[in-house]
């Protein structure tokens, strides 16, 4: 974890880091850092700038430079082929992977490839979102609120593709099931869906209907058309790829109706799934349930102010 206070240290006190109008040794600066406003990178550069300006002992600049390198986990996925590599984004940018079947002493899994933020080829916020390529162990894709998605080469660590978006990127997700199509949707904080098609490099197509932020996307696991997304305005949306008009429908929690009144103009009500924003979307696996021919989704809401989560589910017949 990075560290949030050096008032620990009365050799930094008197120097204060008020030398810079963003004052790196506050928790503002943190979470600028954690929210993907400043980048790590230039957090950790900067503070070592400082410490050899400060003429500080060097015990105690190593001590530092060693807890703001440290990082966490922001994101993990296990793979589905054979269930033994676990992907890793970091709060630095980096990434990591890890064999889950080669246990070293004190229960920590067996690192096989990483890639620290500190290196040009990492992302310069934290990852946001991190996932296996669905058939093949060989690739996997990252994106964080640099407005970047890059795909990534296992055996080699390096990215082999990267797309460049306008917006922050909240999540992404790639479909299980697609055969005639290798689109990766896009959750972006300026309310559209951006699809990227990873053969032709294009990211032209956009879902536009979200009001706020879409928080989630995720692919059905039965019809390779069928988008489900999230949002901050507590709405789920079904999509399909394919049409012109692609929002199939809104799910609705208190199957609510508009009033019908002589007097005055029906107002158009937007049907709300939750009562806060929409954290995370999932379907049931097919083998579990009785009917094979229906899917449960499962869509997870948290209250910011109490600190509560509530999920639902929902049934869908996707032919």
């Amino acid at each position: 974890m990075l560290r949030e206070d050096f008032s620990d240290l009365p050799q930094l006190q008197p120097w204060g880091f008020k030398a810079n109008e963003v004052k790196f040794g506050t928790v503002k600066s943190l979470e600028k850092v954690r929210g993907g406003q400043l980048s790590s990178y230039r957090y950790r550069s900067s503070i070592n700038t400082c410490l050899a300006a400060s003429h500080i002992h060097s015990d105690i600049t190593l001590y530092q430079k060693e807890q703001i390198a440290s990082s966490f986990v922001t994101y993990a996925d296990l793979e589905c082929v054979d269930y033994q590599y676990l992907l890793c984004g970091l709060s630095d940018g980096g990434v990591a992977v890890y064999d889950t079947s080669v246990i070293k002493e004190g229960k920590v899994y067996n690192e096989v490839g990483s890639v620290n933020g500190c290196q040009r080829r990492s992302h310069k916020y934290q990852v946001e979102c991190a996932q296996w390529y669905p058939t093949d162990t060989g690739l996997f894709s990252t994106s964080s609120r640099d407005k970047k998605i890059k795909i990534w080469d296992t055996n080699y660590m390096k990215p082999v593709e990267e797309f460049n978006i306008d917006c922050h990127i909240l999540h992404h997700h790639m479909s299980p099931v697609a055969t005639k199509h290798a689109l990766l949707a896009v959750a972006g904080d300026n309310s559209e869906v951006i699809l990227c098609d990873l053969r032709s490099g294009s990211s032209a197509h956009r879902l536009q209907g979200h009001v706020g932020p879409v928080q989630v996307t995720q692919w059905s696991p039965r019809n390779q058309h069928i988008l489900v997304t999230g949002g901050k305005d507590h709405t789920v949306r079904l999509w399909d790829v394919r049409a012109g008009r692609s929002c199939l429908m809104i799910l609705d929690a208190d199957n609510t109706t508009p009033e019908k009144s002589r007097f005055r103009k029906r107002m158009k009500v937007v049907p709300q799934a939750h009562k806060t924003r929409v954290t995370s979307l999932c379907f049931t696996d097919e083998e579990e349930e009785e009917d094979v021919g229906t899917n449960l989704l499962q869509t997870t809401a948290s209250n910011q102010t109490r600190s509560q989560v509530t999920q639902d589910t929902w049934s869908s017949d996707e032919d």
